[in-house]
């Protein structure tokens, strides 16, 4: 269902590609414990620079219903600009003095001690 608004979203124009985007989904508790286990790596499932999960009651009114009852999505282009080495849209792109370029996951995996995953 994500691919699917993504892709429409990219054919109209709104964004450039998947990773231009950033995602919130809405969820009844079912489907928030679920996606919650993903924490921060949700994004990469999607393949979007952000991804959230919140509960359905904090849905704002522009929230889109889904295929699946229980999940509202809203997405929209980002912001931020693009890193250079991993394409992700983040807030933290330029502020890194000796990488003016790259994103902190990116400079911590090019001069730190890498990111820590918890799904590979």
């Amino acid at each position: 269902m994500v691919s699917k608004e993504l892709e429409r979203l990219r054919t109209a124009g709104t964004i450039g590609s998947s990773l231009n985007a950033e995602v919130e989904l809405y969820c009844n508790s079912e489907y928030y414990d679920l996606l919650g286990q993903l924490a921060n790596e949700l994004h990469f499932v999607l393949i979007t620079s952000v991804a959230t999960v919140s509960a359905d009651e904090f849905a704002p009114e522009h929230a889109q219903e889904t295929e699946l009852p229980g999940i509202k999505l809203c997405i929209t282009a980002s912001e931020y600009e693009k890193c250079v080495r991993c394409w992700h849209h983040s807030h933290d792109v330029g502020v890194h003095k000796q990488h003016p370029e790259l994103c902190g996951r990116c400079v911590d995996n090019v001069d730190g001690k890498g990111e820590s995953r918890l799904f590979v």
